[in-house]
């Protein structure tokens, strides 16, 4: 057989199949696309989960097929209850906003919400952990209880999860209205991480705080680095006039070095989501062949 050609995995280069957040499949309804969807579609009738959960998001996101949110959910139900623990996730996500891309129900059900969380939490799934805590901080479906939120943001935190890091950073920092529980170093611990991890807001706060010498000692070449690589651009404006040539190169570097380590995070999300999905699309290329040849031999 000769080589196939790589039609999805150029789609996956193109537009970011395995981004840091979203993880869209396809661009548009291309040909490759709905070819893609109708393969997602025979897998996932003869009962396999990763497959039910990217027709659930091809549904939801119009990918292949026109966008059909009553579709998305038949189908990462489906997958949810096999044990899918991203379509657990996501269905509680749809059930606590009542929506998934553009499509939207006719409203929320925040007791579905958690159950599916709580389910996914339990394989330790970090956005369900980070989203189960903002329901308790925020009193969605269950009394409002901060400390308890503030748990699984800390569990979804030191697994990576960038919103868990960024809200950790923010509670030791303002302290939600206690003065005795603020933490600067902690704070800045976990915008740090947020940072790091690639995250713009994260990267904003923590070099305005170098920046400023706020909860950290001054430091105008991290401050540089963060700034740069944060949407910032009127910080970033302000720092550059302060800043010598060399120092500048010295911030450059740093800020290379900060790409470097986001990149490290960023592909093995990617390789992590990449086992499941080269799985599918090589049986989905087998079928095409199967196809094929049986076509040929009815001639």
């Amino acid at each position: 057989m000769k080589p196939r050609t790589p039609g999805f995995w150029l789609i996956v280069a193109t537009v970011g199949l395995l981004g840091m957040s979203g993880n869209e499949i396809f661009a548009d309804k291309s040909p490759s696309a709905v070819k893609y969807f109708e393969g997602f579609k025979v897998i996932a009738e003869q009962g396999n989960s990763s497959a039910q959960y990217q027709l659930g998001r091809c549904y939801g996101l119009g990918r292949g097929v026109m966008e059909n949110y009553e579709e998305a959910i038949k189908w990462f139900l489906k997958a949810a209850e096999k044990g899918h623990t991203q379509a657990q996730y996501t269905l509680g996500s749809c059930y606590e906003n009542g929506q998934y891309g553009s499509g939207q129900s006719t409203g929320t059900n925040p007791a579905e919400a958690l159950k599916w969380y709580r389910k996914a939490v339990e394989q330790g799934n970090a956005d369900a952990e980070s989203a189960l805590g903002s329901c308790y901080t925020r009193g969605i479906g269950v009394p409002k209880d901060e400390i308890e939120g503030l748990k699984w943001f800390r569990k979804a935190g030191e697994q990576g999860q960038q919103d868990a890091q960024l809200y950790l950073g923010q509670f030791y920092l303002l302290g939600h209205g206690r003065p005795g529980e603020k933490d600067y170093v902690e704070a800045m611990k976990w915008y740090r991480k947020a940072a790091e991890n690639g995250n713009p807001k994260a990267q904003s706060i923590l070099g305005r705080a170098y920046f400023n010498g706020a909860g950290v000692e001054k430091d105008l070449i991290q401050a540089y680095a963060y700034l740069k690589l944060s949407e910032d651009r009127e910080a970033f404006k302000a720092i550059e006039k302060k800043m010598a040539p060399e120092s500048k190169l010295q911030g450059e570097q740093r800020a290379d070095e900060l790409v470097i380590k986001r990149n490290k995070y960023t592909n093995a999300l990617r390789e992590k989501a990449e086992v499941e999905l080269r799985g599918l699309v090589e049986q989905i290329d087998a079928n095409i062949d199967a196809n094929v040849a049986a076509k040929k031999a009815g001639k």
